[in-house]
């Protein structure tokens, strides 16, 4: 677009350049109109100044963090929170270790009920699997509670070389009859290191170690999983840890 065909935004009047000015003024209202050639060069100035300023402000930067001055202050700053992190770190490791070695249950009134039946809704489960070669013989009742046993080690104590903290036993019975006989057979699951937390709940899967009998009666013509009283189950189950740990068993076992 020519210079002379540019009208002024104030009056309408056609415009001439003055080529002494930086700016073309209305002959008739005298309005000046800037020429936006200069207003970019003004513009372009004004980046310059910016980045000049940037470019002395990073410069700054870099000289004060590689000076002896920023080492001076920061080297303590960064000691003190590596100190801080590391002593942070060794107490929580140590709270830690402390909650691995002292959760462990220490006696049958440290797990709550709802934990004991849990157990014992696990242990019947898993006796179920157990089927006798009967014939005649029926079973008269399905497997039930019959108590809990709770070994605490007086020592260190370990079983197939691991070391255990505790071990739960629940034990079980039935009755079985046929051919005029009628016994009670017994049977138990094992749980070790029985863990409760902070709040009390027990911290375990639930999966025991099954303690049954093969037990052939009559010349051998019935077999049956089982044993035919508690001592025996205990023998069985203790081997040759007895005297190992402390026993408690629970109100009215196996009554």
């Amino acid at each position: 677009m020519n210079d002379d065909k540019i009208k002024c935004p104030n009056c309408g009047a056609p415009l001439k350049k003055n080529d002494n000015n930086s700016d073309i003024i209305c002959e008739y209202c005298g309005k000046s109109l800037y020429i936006k050639k200069e207003i970019e060069k003004k513009a372009i100035l004004d980046n310059e100044k910016k980045s000049s300023s940037l470019i002395k402000f990073f410069d700054s930067c870099e000289k004060f963090f590689s000076s002896p001055l920023f080492a001076l202050i920061f080297t303590p700053f960064a000691l003190v929170i590596c100190a801080l992190m590391y002593a942070k770190n060794n107490f929580d490791l140590f709270v830690n270790e402390d909650i691995e070695t002292n959760n462990y249950a220490v006696n049958l009134s440290s797990i709550d009920s709802i934990s004991l039946k849990t157990f014992n809704d696990a242990s019947k489960s898993q006796l179920a699997l157990y089927i006798d070669y009967t014939y005649t013989f029926t079973n008269k009742e399905k497997w039930e509670s019959c108590g809990f046993l709770f070994l605490k080690p007086k020592e260190k104590a370990f079983w197939y070389e691991d070391e255990i903290s505790n071990i739960l036993v629940d034990v079980l019975k039935r009755t079985i009859e046929g051919d005029g006989t009628e016994m009670t057979l017994y049977g138990a699951l094992r749980y070790y290191d029985i863990g409760v937390d902070k709040n009390g709940v027990v911290n375990h899967s639930f999966q025991g170690f099954i303690s049954l009998d093969q037990l052939y009666l009559f010349d051998n013509k019935y077999f049956f999983w089982g044993y035919t009283g508690i001592d025996s189950l205990y023998d069985d189950l203790l081997q040759n840890h007895d005297g190992e740990f402390y026993v408690e068993k629970s109100e009215n076992f196996c009554t």
